[in-house]
């Protein structure tokens, strides 16, 4: 290799590109460094010959070749292959170099002392869909920090590939782009270059101009380029760990900030967790030496042992100490059964708006209301009232005052308490992974309640199957109650499938809120009392409701809900697709679009469709402040805006009865709703709904058309479901129900 004019290869893959491929091999071929070699792979077009049609023209000038579809790594490993220069620089079909970037890449290069350098430059950025060009310059490196500057520039994302000069032996020794990946080969292999020890270099100029369009892969196939995103950065973290740690505490926050408006979870989670567990080690070091300023030198010796032997040993004398203070303040406790008839145990997911308003329906009953959270947050949903909760430790923040709730634990005032709660509950967690199932073991002994009631399956119901195996034929009599994505989703994972088998086994009697889930119950093996099928949340005040509803006409109403759920089940985003087929309507008819309980992807696919067809959106997170209120809604709110809206859309995989359905069906909004949740139990798909496949943008668009454009269907639709509102959702009579539910498994000899 020549190293003063080294031959630089430009990749060039391309499928279906003949809209921007000219453009791209132009801007290749007009390079002002010389010496270069242009390789064009297809990968596998099918557009009628056009994309190689284009790349055929140049004839000699570059090198073609075509090759089966296999994702954009496949064609860069086999233009990187097929190169014969000394370096890869790789240029995306629909992007271009300036005339310079080669040779000012180039010279740079001969600048450094060593071989083993990535050169990467600022870029441009034009936004197709709205004519705008964006610089993107990379202005806030710190000097002498380098490998924390590369990891903050590659976990935020801001390196572009196409603006890089890379070695060709580089690939010989780390391995190529990653053919698995759909989305993320490019910054997998920046990660393993960074780890092999290669130096990334930085020259401050804009050098490529990059084309941001609908048809690109990380749009085009957002849900699977989140889940590749998620994996890579866990990936990555470990591969970082040691490094990473020792970052300054504003700077993980603030990547862990970025990541998760970038709508990630898992990574911006794995990663605090596995930070605030390298921040208790450095806490229990200097705990024992505080401690041992106070000890005789043998008692400080024997302390250091124990400690050099595993830091484990020490917080076990931690945890025993708190788990005392726990079972003083939390468990030793007077329980006064003399004005209560009946007492129950509910084993819940206390921020959800189902747990409060379903125990709610019995704060008057006489009844003996035991609130214990599966999830130890020491929060609950505000709408909670006059109940007893039991955390270990909770705090000012997530409490409502107002609530009439009394909560027992270990109370921890200010935001500093905040702090203090985490800390001991993830020290309590980690060295104690059942510390919980310990609590409600604990506090079942002592109430002996007539019931335990567990509302979910896979986080409160397998909490009180662990603790029902230890009593055994002891333990009281267990409802336990399925949601919507309990039996109908979880019961197809092998993982889950024993467990929730064992637990219909062992539970007395069953609740759901679907005829659908009553045969799946039974189908795994629950041979005890099914309780009566209707919603687990209670009914409405119909009168209030009716308040609430926009007068005049449904066909008159100029808004369109939908559900934010995404993630795992929600597939908001496929509505949100099928919204955008139908922007021209919502345009052409002043249509407002409002999202609500939205999680992060959700919020950023919104973002994205109102700034690129102006429709108007207002989106509502599903956590205004974590600190506060669960909800940026509160209930009222949303049925407020259901009695404002035309069509309301609930789209996910999954579901039992959606609250969402029945808000829609109430306040007089024509629902669509996806297929496996159920609607078809509440409504005539096509008559006073419309049932959808939640993964197909194109059959949602169809009926978000049909529900927009056909006036007599959704006012003939409002007035029938207000009926089934009336004879099936009006909350006296469900609270009725609810209080039978109970008085008859309290009375009943049924169950086992």
């Amino acid at each position: 290799m020549d190293l003063n004019y080294p031959i630089i290869s430009i990749v060039i893959p391309v499928y279906n590109g003949s809209n921007y491929l000219q453009a791209a091999i132009d801007s290749a071929l007009a390079q002002t460094y010389r010496d270069v070699e242009v390789i064009v792979v297809n990968d596998g077009s099918c557009d009628e010959g056009k994309t190689e049609a284009i790349a055929q023209s140049y004839g000699a000038r570059i090198r073609y070749v075509s090759k089966e579809n296999g994702g954009v790594a496949s064609a860069l490993n086999m233009g990187i292959r097929l190169a014969q220069g000394d370096y890869i620089s790789w240029l995306s079909h629909d992007d271009i170099y300036l005339p310079d970037k080669v040779k000012r890449q180039v010279s740079l290069m001969r600048r450094q002392t060593h071989q083993r350098v990535i050169i990467y430059s600022d870029y441009e950025a034009l936004h197709v869909d709205k004519d705008k060009l964006f610089s993107c310059k990379i202005s806030h490196l710190t000097p002498d920090n380098y490998l924390r500057n590369m990891l903050q520039l590659l976990f935020r994302s801001e390196l572009h590939g196409c603006s890089m000069l890379i070695p060709k032996d580089c690939f010989e020794e780390v391995g190529f782009f990653s053919e698995q990946l759909r989305t993320t080969q490019d910054y997998d292999l920046w990660f393993k270059l960074l780890r092999y020890g290669y130096e990334f270099v930085h020259l401050p100029e804009v050098l490529i101009r990059v084309r941001w369009h609908q048809n690109q892969g990380t749009l085009s196939m957002f849900d699977i380029h989140v889940r590749e995103v998620e994996n890579l950065y866990v990936w990555a973290f470990d591969q970082f760990r040691k490094e990473i740690i020792t970052f300054p505490a504003e700077e993980i926050h603030d990547l862990i900030t970025v990541l998760r408006r970038r709508t990630l979870k898992i990574a911006p989670d794995y990663i605090a967790a596995s930070v605030r567990s390298a921040d208790y080690k450095l806490f229990c070091k200097l705990g024992i030496r505080l401690l041992c300023r106070n000890f005789t030198d043998r008692f400080k010796a024997l302390i250091m042992k124990t400690a050099s032997v595993g830091l484990y040993l020490v917080p076990q004398v931690v945890q025993n100490w708190i788990f005392y203070l726990i079972d003083r303040y939390v468990f030793f406790i007077k329980i006064d059964r003399t004005n209560h008839s009946r007492s129950i145990v509910f084993v819940v997911l206390p921020e959800s708006l189902h747990t409060a308003r379903w125990i709610n329906q019995f704060i008057d009953q006489g009844w003996d209301l035991h609130v214990f959270p599966a999830l130890d947050t020491g929060k609950v949903h505000p709408e909670l009232k006059n109940t007893t909760v039991y955390y270990s430790f909770y705090g000012d923040i997530g409490i409502n005052e107002k609530s009439g709730n009394r909560y027992q634990g270990i109370y921890l005032p200010t935001s500093m308490g905040v702090f203090a709660a985490v800390l001991l509950r993830s020290l309590l967690q980690r060295f104690y992974p059942s510390y919980r199932a310990h609590q409600l073991s604990r506090l079942i002994r002592r109430i002996n309640p007539d019931v335990v009631h567990s509302m979910e399956f896979q986080i409160a119901g397998y909490l009180t199957l662990e603790v029902r195996e230890v009593f055994g034929k002891e333990f009281p009599k267990w409802i336990a109650t399925n949601w919507g994505n309990d039996i109908y989703l979880y019961g197809k994972l092998h993982q889950h499938q024993p467990i929730i088998r064992r637990l219909l086994e062992c539970c007395d009697y069953y609740s759901c809120e679907c005829n659908r889930d009553v045969v799946l119950a039974r189908e795994n093996g629950f041979k005890g009392v099914v309780l009566p099928v209707f919603p687990n949340t209670g009914g409405y005040d119909l009168a209030l409701a009716k308040k609430l509803q926009h007068p005049g006409p449904i066909s008159e109403r100029r808004l369109i809900m939908l559900k934010g759920y995404g993630l795992e089940r929600g597939r908001a985003v496929s509505a949100l697709r099928a919204l955008e087929r139908c922007a021209d309507l919502l345009k052409e008819n002043n249509y407002q679009i409002v999202i609500y309980l939205a999680s992060h992807d959700v919020i950023f696919a919104a973002n994205l469709l109102a700034s690129t067809t102006d429709v108007d959106i207002r989106v509502f997170p599903f956590s205004a402040d974590a600190g506060r209120q669960h909800y940026a809604l509160s209930h009222e709110e949303i049925l407020r805006l259901h009695g404002q809206a035309r069509i309301s859309i609930n789209n996910n995989i999954s579901d039992g009865i959606a609250i969402s359905l029945l808000d829609a069906m109430v306040m007089g909004s024509f629902p669509i709703h996806s297929c496996g949740a159920c609607g078809d139990e509440w409504f005539d798909d096509g008559i006073t709904g419309l049932i959808v496949s939640p993964n197909d943008p194109e059959e949602i668009e169809a009926a978000i058309r049909k529900a927009l454009t056909d006036d007599d269907l959704v006012n003939k639709a409002a007035a029938i479901n207000w009926n089934t509102a009336l004879e099936r959702l009006d909350y006296t009579e469900l609270r009725e129900l609810s209080v039978q539910f109970y008085s008859r498994v309290f009375t009943g000899s049924e169950g086992r």
